[in-house]
């Protein structure tokens, strides 16, 4: 390994591709860092959401007639239980845990 020469920028020049590659990454850098940022947001409210469900302070049922239904998969709606007063097994286990 001794005899295999390896061609180094001098410091300088190094120095001055690390700030490059900086200065062209940093969009980067914010984006994720306000992406990642969003996501911890919306887990945070998400969990508030669940926990106002559970507990009773947000009824369902008024808050989803107000969605808009034009946004609605047709496919993903002909999933949902007709049945407004059947819980999951997972609903009724968060139920149990808030009483």
């Amino acid at each position: 390994m001794k005899r295999f020469k390896i061609a180094l920028p001098s410091t300088s020049e190094q120095a001055s591709l690390v700030d490059h590659i900086r200065a062209e990454t940093d969009t980067l850098q914010k984006a994720i860092r306000g992406a990642e940022h969003e996501i911890t947001l919306l887990i945070e409210y998400r969990t508030r959401l669940i926990a106002d469900v559970v507990t009773g302070q947000l009824d369902i049922r008024a808050a989803v007639s107000q969605l808009p239904l034009d946004d609605i998969d047709p496919d993903a709606a002909a999933d949902i239980d007709d049945d407004e007063d059947t819980l999951t097994d997972d609903e009724d286990e968060l139920a149990e845990a808030a009483a």
